[in-house]
């Protein structure tokens, strides 16, 4: 299925590098996580996670700044 651009991706890309969070929201299967993981195919040094691995977002709930220390730190871009 090809990718279907959407306005909200040049928004995003635009606020890529300001320091507030970017938070997508929508129903079910609106192509939240297609559009995120498209942006970011196209970035350097950018890392995407998905907090549907449980171990991941234990960790952020738990130790927020491990987290940052683990995952951040080397990137320019995190989701």
């Amino acid at each position: 299925m090809p990718y279907i651009i959407r306005d909200l991706e040049k928004i995003i890309i635009k606020n890529l590098t300001t320091p507030e969070i970017i938070a997508i929201l929508g129903p079910r299967q609106s192509g939240k996580t297609t559009l995120v993981r498209h942006i970011f195919e196209t970035l350097e040094n950018a890392l995407f996670l998905s907090f549907e691995d449980r171990k991941t977002l234990e960790l952020f709930v738990e130790d927020e700044k491990t987290f940052a220390e683990l995952y951040a730190r080397n990137t320019d871009i995190c989701s």
